[in-house]
């Protein structure tokens, strides 16, 4: 099996993803086009890993502030109905990068387990 997902602003285009951005001051709203973060960014950004760097440079067109909230959204029209074990890790692995992205280093740490007395 071949768990992965699109990480690189290309890979993200191919497989129909998109970035959306949300102004918490002024709650604009905007999809990302894949294009514009090709320009901006290049191709091979990989979104995860540069995370914080997308915060600083993509504002609001609005308000003029950085956006906080940056979601991945995933427009692949899907008929429902059961899905293939691959599909459901590829598809919960992505949404966990995306927490650990946007929640930073305290979303990976783990909390030691708490002892009864």
């Amino acid at each position: 099996m071949d768990f992965h997902f699109p990480r690189t602003v290309a890979q993200l285009a191919a497989a129909n993803r998109r970035v959306v951005v949300v102004c918490e001051s002024c709650q604009h709203y905007k999809e990302m086009m894949p294009e514009v973060l090709d320009m901006t960014f290049g191709a091979n950004f990989d979104v995860y890993a540069g995370f914080r760097e997308l915060q600083a440079q993509l504002r609001c067109e609005r308000c003029g502030e950085p956006y906080r909230r940056i979601d991945i959204v995933d427009r692949t029209h899907r008929p429902p109905g059961p899905v293939s074990f691959e599909e459901s890790v590829n598809r919960q692995l992505e949404m966990n990068a995306l927490i650990r992205a946007r929640d930073g280093e305290k979303a990976g740490a783990l909390r030691a387990p708490r002892l009864r007395r």
